[in-house]
């Protein structure tokens, strides 16, 4: 009986001992720095070149190749993206002959540019992502809206790929 609270007072200890642990993740120094500079946003989609900044940053953070920095002064590389265009082509109709189309691809394409300041030398790749859209009970509103966040996520992977093994 005494060990049992002995074991249990222990546990206490151990528990209270711990409240307020904070994992810290340490990062290697081996790590290329790169800042992302901000979106800028040539294909004119309102309020898309945020979302795209956001996932881009997002997939950057779990890279284990480069290490995201806030202010290019303190970067190896700096990461320019520009949304350079956007489509949407239907892919089919309406029963009823009105027109209005049922489902479509909508694609999206981004320039993205990489500096290294030291150096001056630059590389630059284009990247195209497509989505295919379908109307929700009959009502075929905004692809863009439908697929937005689906073409950030799949920009995102692409441009951390491009940056990982561009920084090698």
């Amino acid at each position: 009986m005494n060990l049992s609270r002995t074991l249990a007072l222990a546990c206490l200890l151990v528990l209270v001992g711990c409240t307020g642990y904070e994992s810290v993740r340490v990062e290697p120094e081996d790590r290329v720095a790169v800042a992302l500079l901000p979106v800028r946003n040539e294909a004119y989609l309102p309020g898309f070149a945020p979302v795209v900044q956001e996932r881009v940053r997002e997939d950057l953070l779990r890279s284990r190749t480069v290490r995201l920095v806030t202010r290019p002064g303190e970067a190896d590389r700096t990461l320019a993206l520009v949304l350079t265009d956007y489509q949407e082509a239907p892919l089919s109709f309406e029963s009823d002959d009105t027109g209005i189309p049922s489902s479509a691809e909508t694609e999206l394409t981004v320039r993205a540019r990489l500096e290294h300041p030291a150096t001056g030398t630059t590389r630059e790749t284009e990247v195209r992502v497509r989505e295919p859209v379908f109307a929700d009970s009959g009502s075929f509103v905004g692809p863009l809206d439908q697929s937005q966040s689906i073409l950030a996520g799949r920009v995102a992977r692409k441009v951390r790929a491009w940056v990982e093994q561009s920084v090698r």
